[in-house]
């Protein structure tokens, strides 16, 4: 077994850019523009003889070099790439070499080759394994900030203060393979000589090439080059002096670029196509603009740069003359940039299908780019806030809206008083939470902060550190778990997380504040991503602080007061005799201090024809508030189930679930008061005058809806307030206070309806509200509730199984169940071990620590689905549940060598730990029986 080599950070400057080269096998791996070559080895080797460089040639070459000699390989990827015959078994003899040989290369070029399939003899990780040194050349933020600042200046010729800094780093490469470890963020000094320092870094990254998109068509010299030789190509293709396919490949013309001109010739999309490359080829981009683009598409690296080679007015020259002369009379001439594109045959198709891509999200991407929208404000937030009142109360909301309670003062200290990153708020729905963080917000914005809300929904990432890095003083983050009053501001998954967090880490913001409801902590704290990923950002997600909300004191002062509030906006006048009072000891009585419906009950017995006489439960409220939705006269309300069910989808997939019938326009016209995402905004354009809390009789003809409301297949539609929604998924899915369809219907039509659609994300979607219902569950002591959310788990996850979705969505569909306490059933497991772990190896390759990958993550949700099992009293035997944790541990150390008997081992360990912290004091034989059984094996 090969030794793993040694790593050893190196920063480009004094006596550390002279490591020990000569007879050693070393790797040197750097980011782009980092100087890799001019600061790391041309000082180290100055004068002497016995070094060969050699700068982008062939691995033959470098074998032919005397072997007394020290060979030192300038760009690995390309010498790799060029290198004809057994590449691997090539270097296998390079790396014999008792002089030494050094190999430079980037991040993203090492770990593109490590995961080729290239025919018998691949690169692999034991070909690394041979280096005795990996040296990661790396200006750190922090450690060398000034010889990053100093490396920059000199290579700009100008001063480069520290603010600069921000926007030359390179953001670091985490390798998929396990013998290397995560490239570091790091300082690119040779950006500062190509960038305009002082213009929009908007340019800077692969956001800039999004905004450069915007303008497509504007430029079309690509396309007027191409239009003059195409004839010129079709005429050598069509005279028979050479053919499509690998005579192509083979011959000069192939190599030189002839593959590109073939693409464009079978692919003849018009403007459209040639404009998205007279786009790309006119962009100023930064290499790792260029590489981050080439990852996203799946591209080799160097294929931008091949593009931008092969459209020089040279080669466009070259190409011409073929009209005139026959490719093997021109061969020399494009030698050279035959040896630039062999390795752009291997994309050729992967390329088809980028531009693919990218035509279709030319529709979106000024929302994609928009950096200035990325992140809402203040003002923002408030709009969304009274919003949301009015929704509730169905009216227009003036003045302040009532808070009662000491919690938004408690989040201005821990932010401005005890300089706390990560501040919770945690606490039921309805509590106050919004709110009291909207007057926090309001006090902290008065202090000096910025407050910004980052847009995950409709901006990518970048846009959104693009927004904070341009705001002008400290910035505090809000958010909103999972569910918020908008779904804007949502962080979904850990993903989004951990950009709060590094956004933190890295100072882009001072503070981020984050919104949880109860129902969703225990998701929360289940991070895996977070918990065991890098040390630092594990650090900042530890040491966040709660602040705690509680509901209302029933009989309190404030609990009346909101309700005297409602009634004030409402504007209804009570002339009864005690009438106010009467609605307070109703309402009260009701809402169990909780805020929100407190505010529901109010308007519901004023305003409606009913009052509250016989309704017990928060759920009756509101589904009697909105049950005139489902009568058999009513717009909608099917189009509201399966949105409400979803969590979220788009008008494409309601039309295929619903049928051509459904008349999704007169939804969207009818259910305004309830939508929120893209459909809503459509409502609005089409019809200006609409307030947000309309809601139509509900015997609205198709003749009353406007003509000017037109839906596009790609807008998505939400329910809002959440309370609707997952009202409405527990009474029509799970059967949840006596619907009379069965305990099963509404959950399988919805399961039958996602088989018609390829979108993973919408059983997960399923698989979130489940969850949600079964901790309401837990919490109201519901058992016939717990019992039917167990069942549609197991229909939900046999659907997903049998349709084969994306695996990691199914992974994620078994988190979010596992982590709330469902007891999932193990014949379902047991089907289904590989898209399990192959899907939680697709979320392991964003884990910080590489040690983590999906083995690890599946026995996470063994551990859990033991626990539940017992929790639940399931009746599941110790047997069956054994068979499927065997299954699992053979099938990983079977596909991707993880140890059978160390995954069984851990998974015991960890049952038998989490079992004790649940039951300190087993009080049941079974319980003390499994745990004695998982201690014996």
């Amino acid at each position: 077994m090969a030794l793993v080599p040694l790593l050893e950070d190196i920063t480009p400057e004094g006596d550390e850019a002279q490591p020990g080269l000569l007879n050693a096998i070393t790797l040197v791996v750097g980011a782009p523009a980092m100087g890799k070559s001019t600061h790391f080895y041309s000082e180290g080797v100055a004068g002497h003889s016995d070094i060969t460089v050699q700068r982008g040639e062939s691995l033959e070459r470098a074998t032919d070099v005397d072997s007394d000699q020290l060979v030192i390989i300038d760009d690995f990827y390309r010498a790799y790439q060029r290198t004809s015959g057994n590449r691997a078994a090539i270097l296998e003899e390079l790396l014999q070499r008792e002089s030494g040989v050094c190999l430079v290369t980037r991040p993203w070029c090492l770990d593109w080759l490590l995961e080729q399939d290239d025919g018998d003899h691949p690169l692999s990780v034991d070909h690394i394994a041979k280096f005795e040194h990996i040296y990661y050349i790396q200006y750190d933020l922090r450690r060398n900030r000034q010889a990053a600042i100093d490396a920059c200046s000199d290579a700009a010729g100008e001063q480069i203060n520290s603010e600069q800094l921000k926007i030359l780093q390179y953001s670091g490469y985490e390798f998929d393979s396990d013998v290397l470890r995560a490239y570091p963020r790091s300082v690119a000094p040779g950006w500062a000589a190509i960038l305009p320092l002082e213009s929009s870094s908007c340019w800077l990254s692969a956001r800039g090439a999004g905004q450069a998109l915007k303008d497509l068509g504007a430029s079309a010299s690509l396309s007027k080059s191409l239009d003059k030789i195409r004839d010129s190509v079709s005429s050598v293709l069509s005279s028979g002096s050479i053919s499509l396919g690998s005579a192509v490949a083979g011959a000069p013309l192939g190599a030189a670029g002839g593959l590109l001109l073939v693409w464009f010739l079978l692919n003849d999309g018009g403007l459209n196509s040639d404009s998205v490359f007279d786009a790309l080829l006119d962009i100023e981009m930064t290499p790792e603009t260029k590489e981050e683009l080439e990852r996203a598409w799946d591209l080799p690296p160097d294929t931008i740069d091949n593009l931008l080679k092969l459209s020089t007015p040279e080669t466009m020259a070259a190409l011409a003359q073929l009209q005139e002369n026959p490719p093997e009379e021109i061969a020399d001439d494009l030698a050279t940039i035959e040896s630039r594109v062999g390795e752009f045959e291997a994309g050729l198709e992967a390329l088809d299908q980028a531009v693919e891509e990218l035509e279709a999200r030319l529709q979106s991407v000024e929302d994609v780019i928009d950096v200035e929208g990325a992140a809402g404000t203040l003002a923002d937030f408030e709009a969304t806030i009274y919003e949301e009142e009015q929704r509730l109360l169905r009216t227009s909301v003036d003045g302040e809206i009532p808070y009662h309670g000491g919690e938004d003062h408690e989040i201005v200290e821990e932010v401005d008083g005890n300089g706390t990153g990560f501040v919770v708020l945690r606490g039921p729905h309805g509590t106050g939470k919004s709110t009291a963080a909207l007057r926090a917000c309001r006090t902290l914005a008065d202090r000096g902060y910025r407050i910004r809300l980052p847009n995950f929904d409709a901006s990518i990432p970048e846009a959104i550190e693009e927004n904070l890095a341009t705001t002008d003083g400290e910035t505090v983050l809000f958010a909103f778990y999972k569910r918020g009053t908008s779904g804007d501001n949502v962080v979904s998954d850990e993903r989004d997380l951990k950009y709060l967090l590094r956004w933190l880490e890295d100072g882009l913001c001072s503070a981020v504040i984050l919104e949880c409801r109860d129902e969703l902590y225990s998701s929360f704290t289940d991070l895996p991503k977070l918990r065991e990923g890098s040390s630092e950002l594990k650090q900042l997600f530890e040491r966040r602080e709660s602040v705690e909300f509680e509901p209302l004191a029933e009989y309190d002062e404030p609990i009346r007061a909101v309700i005297d509030w409602t009634l004030e906006q409402l504007d209804v006048e009570l002339r009864a005799e005690g009438g106010r009072e009467t609605v307070r000891e109703q309402v009260i009585d009701l809402a169990a201090g909780n805020p929100e419906i407190a505010k529901i009950a109010t308007r519901f017995a004023v305003t409606g024809d009913d009052d509250l006489e016989g309704i017990e439960t928060m759920d009756e409220l509101v589904w009697r508030d909105i049950e005139v939705l489902f009568t058999d006269v009513a717009v909608g309300g099917e189009t509201f189930e399966y949105v409400s069910a979803l969590r979220e989808a788009l008008t494409a997939e309601l039309r295929i679930m619903l049928g051509d019938d459904a008349d999704l326009v007169e939804s969207a016209y009818y259910l305004l008061g309830y939508l929120d995402g893209k459909v809503r905004e459509r409502v609005r354009d089409g019809v200006r005058d609409l307030p947000d809390w309309m809601q139509q009789d509900s015997d609205i003809e198709a003749d009353d809806v406007p003509a000017e409301i037109v839906l596009d297949p790609s807008d998505n539609w939400e329910i809002t307030p959440d309370v609707y929604a997952e009202v409405v998924f527990r009474r029509k899915g799970l059967n949840h206070n006596g619907e009379a369809d069965g305990p099963e219907l509404g959950f399988s039509r919805y399961c039958r309806g996602l088989g018609e659609l390829e979108n993973g994300e919408r059983y997960v979607g399923l698989a979130e509200n489940l969850a949600l219902a079964y901790s309401k569950a837990n919490e109201w002591e519901d058992d016939d509730l717990k019992q039917t959310a167990v069942r549609c788990s197991y229909l939900l996850l046999d659907a997903a199984s049998e349709r084969r979705i994306d695996n990691e969505a199914y992974a994620r569909c078994v988190h979010e169940l596992v982590v709330e306490g469902i007891p999932i059933d193990p014949g379902v497991l047991e089907d289904s071990i590989s898209m399990l772990v192959e899907g939680s190896g697709t979320i392991a390759d964003d884990f910080d620590d590489k040690d983590i990958d999906g083995a690890t993550i599946v026995m996470n949700h063994l551990t859990y689905t033991w626990t539940n099992h017992l929790v639940y009293e399931s009746g599941v035997s110790f047997e069956q549940l054994a068979d499927v944790t065997v299954d699992a541990a053979n099938y990983c150390e079977t596909v991707i060598d993880k140890d059978a008997a160390q995954f069984l081992e851990n998974v015991y360990s960890m049952a038998i730990k989490k079992l004790a912290d649940t039951y300190a004091d087993p009080e049941t034989d079974r319980v003390q029986a499994w745990l004695d059984q998982l201690e014996h094996r």
